[in-house]
């Protein structure tokens, strides 16, 4: 009865431990998410700005192209007009409410970005192992008790044997 009483405890203490380290790191996980956002976040900002720049150099490249080309000269005379119609500066870049918008979206795109990659990395493995601490305190735990609790239940087991065997054998006590 003893073994089964510090199998008890134990388990309960391997479970008690088990589930501190779990909960250190999922602590841990709202921090690590929100770096994995803005590491996100500059990512597409990034990339709007570098499509904005493209955008930019292919609009002036166009521009130029129109210039240098009479027939289209033409046409803006004819229309009254003394150079082709521009797009305001800045249309392509992005705005502060597309900016707001790459919040949280740090799982939902695929980025290149090596700091995405390094926040993903760091959240997925600390979420593993918030679970992974559980699961083998559980298993630690349920074998420990299972490994004291043992003598108790043999002898449970051997005492209701012979009880039977007493009452096959028609003895009582």
């Amino acid at each position: 009865m003893k073994s089964l009483l510090v199998g008890v405890v134990l388990s309960a203490s391997i479970l008690a431990v088990g589930w501190g380290v779990s909960n250190y790191y999922a602590k841990q996980l709202p921090g690590l998410s929100q770096e994995c956002d803005a590491a996100a976040k500059q990512a597409l900002i990034k990339t709007a700005e570098e499509k904005r720049a493209q955008a930019e150099a292919k609009a002036k490249a166009e521009a130029k192209r129109e210039e240098n080309d009479p027939a289209l000269q033409k046409l803006f005379k004819e229309l009254g007009l003394d150079k082709p119609p521009q797009a305001a500066p800045g249309s392509h870049s992005a705005t502060s409410a597309e900016k707001e918008s790459f919040e949280n979206r740090c799982w939902s795109i695929d980025l290149n970005s090596s700091g995405v990659q390094h926040a993903r990395a760091a959240l997925s493995i600390t979420e593993n192992r918030s679970v992974e601490a559980m699961n083998v305190a559980e298993i630690v735990a349920l074998t420990i008790l299972g490994l004291f609790a043992l003598p108790y239940l043999w002898y449970f087991l051997l005492r209701r044997l012979r009880e039977v065997a007493d009452a096959v054998r028609g003895r009582t006590e």
